[in-house]
Formats: structure tokens, C-alpha cells, sequence
């Protein structure tokens, strides 16, 4: 896990777009630890080069929403035995720090109105599984669902029960060959469809006695031609769209190289796993749940139920 820290840390300060200041990490009850200063703008692009490192290495992490400039990031080996946590700082460009003698003192003005306008109003209780098929969002389920017991909840039915979801559909329905084509060529229709029943199941979550686990989420609906023979693409204004959707309480990612899902499940091209892997983790991060599980399932079959439980409890 050092060695891995290591790469991970010496290929974040050799990319010239990252500007941060990082202190030297302790060794704390095998937890390896290190703060992160950054600046706001990179948060994804950071992620994005950890869960770059993780897919190759078959290794998971917990990114947690402390606050609107706090976040912590969990890196779990396979076997759980060694973590390594990340306490990322965010802060504006003109006030990132360098140095561990230089801390932050005041926030400056802009960077408060960031903190207000990004305000999430809409949450939930969901425990949200995204993944592409055959990336093995059933058997991760299955584990969750055990204990304590859950219930179970198919986003898909969550719009298509929609009125409006029925009358746009039907009025195109000749031109697709099925329901998956239309929502994968019209992510907007959907995504305005589900948020009024999706408003009301997130406020009755919150007095659910049971966890509610989501097959699935919006982040479908964020991007277009996911099963098309075009290549696929984010959404036009993702930021401003994942404003109107509710933060679930947890988003699970489930991700493994492309050549391991694909010979699970032949469904989906390369191309699209690859996207989707980068994809899930930046929308999930625009939606800001409380806590994003990226949970690399390219491991041994008897270490899923100990690797899902230490991931949840993180």
C-alpha cells in the first residue's frame, strides 16, 4: 500500500494542471496518512487518476463529503489489512498553499458564495449500485441486502411509471426498438420524468425503519448513446442538472478492467466501459452524496462479503 501511495502521489505532482501542497504522511495503527491541499476545480481530476491506479491494481477506496472544503478518501487494499486515508483540503487557486508552514487562515469571499451556491437541498436516504452489466451489481446486493435486511428499489421503475414518462415514450415509441434504446438516446426526457416521483421517494426514505438499496441511479441519464453504436458522451450542463437531483445517502461504483466485465458479460464495447468508468465517478461527484464506495470487484469471489462490509462501514 506505501509503494502504491507513492506512485499515486509522485504522478499527481508530476501532472502539470494539479496545483496542491501534500504533507508528509504518518503511520498511525496501520493507517497511512497524508493532508492534501488542492485546488476546487481539480477535486475530479484527482479521483480520477486514484481510481486510474486502483483499476489496474484491483483496489478500492471510500470518498467521503465532510464538508464543502473537507473530504476524506479511504484507499482499501483487497484483503482489508492495509488503508491508507487522504484528508483533501479544497481551497481557491489564488490561496493554495505550498508548504505545511503556510496554512489556510480565512476563506475569502468567493469562495463562500461557492460554498453557499452549492448547497445540496434534495437528499436521500439511497444506498445507490452503479456499474455497467456484468460488472457484478447482483452479487454485491446480495451481500448488502443480508444485514441488516433492505429494500429493494429499481430506479427504472422509479420513471417509466411516470405520466410523463408514458406520454413521451408513447409518442416515439414506433422509432426504437425498446425502452432501453429511447432512454439511452433521450437521457433529458428521462431524467425529467423521474425527478418528481424520485422527490417524493427520497422524502419518504427518510422514514423508512429499512435501508433502501437503488438498482441503479440518474447518472445514466447524464450521458447519452451508452448502447448505441455512436460513441458515448456526458450530457450537455452536467453540473447544472446534478443540482436537481437528490444526494443519495451512498453511491456505490462497481468497476473492473474492461476485459474482466467484458468476459463476464459481452454486452456493452470497451470503449463504453472505459467511458463509463471515468463517467459514474465524475457524476457522482456533481451529485455529492455523502459518501462515493468505489469498489473494484477484480477480486477472488470469497472476498467480496468481508471487502462490501468494510467498504460500508468505512
Amino acid at each position: 500500500m506505501t509503494n502504491l501511495l507513492n506512485k499515486i502521489l509522485t504522478t499527481l505532482i508530476s501532472q502539470s494542471h494539479f496545483r496542491l501542497s501534500i504533507l508528509p504522511f504518518q503511520k498511525e495503527q496501520d493507517t497511512l496518512n497524508k493532508v492534501i491541499y488542492l485546488e476546487h476545480k481539480n477535486l475530479v481530476l484527482l479521483l480520477k487518476t486514484i481510481k486510474d491506479f486502483c483499476r489496474k491494481e484491483s483496489i478500492s477506496f471510500v470518498f467521503y463529503n465532510k464538508n464543502h472544503h473537507q473530504k476524506n478518501l479511504s484507499i482499501v487494499s483487497p484483503n482489508i489489512d492495509e488503508i491508507a486515508q487522504l484528508h483533501i483540503e479544497l481551497l481557491a487557486s489564488e490561496r493554495l498553499v505550498r508548504s505545511k508552514t503556510q496554512l489556510p487562515t480565512k476563506k475569502n469571499a468567493c469562495f463562500l458564495w461557492n460554498k453557499i451556491r452549492n448547497v445540496k437541498i434534495f437528499k436521500n436516504n439511497f444506498i445507490c449500485l452503479i456499474g455497467p452489466d456484468g460488472v457484478g451489481k447482483s452479487t454485491i446486493a446480495s451481500v448488502i441486502q443480508q444485514d441488516p435486511p433492505s429494500k429493494p428499489l429499481r430506479y427504472k421503475s422509479v420513471f417509466r411509471r411516470s405520466l410523463t414518462y408514458k406520454v413521451l415514450y408513447s409518442l416515439q415509441q414506433r422509432k426504437y426498438t425498446s425502452k432501453n434504446n429511447y432512454d439511452d438516446l433521450h437521457p433529458n426526457a428521462v431524467l425529467i420524468s423521474s425527478l418528481l416521483r424520485l422527490y417524493i421517494k427520497s422524502i419518504l426514505s427518510f422514514f423508512s425503519t429499512k435501508k433502501i438499496l437503488c438498482d441503479r441511479y440518474t447518472n445514466d441519464h447524464l450521458a447519452s448513446h451508452l448502447r448505441a453504436e455512436a460513441p458515448p458522451k456526458s450530457s450537455q450542463k452536467i453540473s447544472i442538472k446534478s443540482r436537481f437531483i437528490p444526494a443519495p445517502k451512498t453511491i456505490i461504483q462497481l468497476d473492473a478492467p474492461a476485459d474482466v466485465i467484458l468476459s463476464r458479460r459481452n454486452e456493452l464495447s470497451e470503449q463504453t466501459i472505459n467511458f463509463l468508468s471515468h463517467f459514474y465517478l465524475e457524476s457522482s461527484v456533481l451529485i455529492r452524496p455523502n459518501k462515493i464506495i468505489y469498489f473494484n470487484t477484480d477480486i477472488p469471489f470469497e472476498d467480496t462479503q468481508k471487502l462490501t462490509i468494510k467498504l460500508l462501514s468505512v
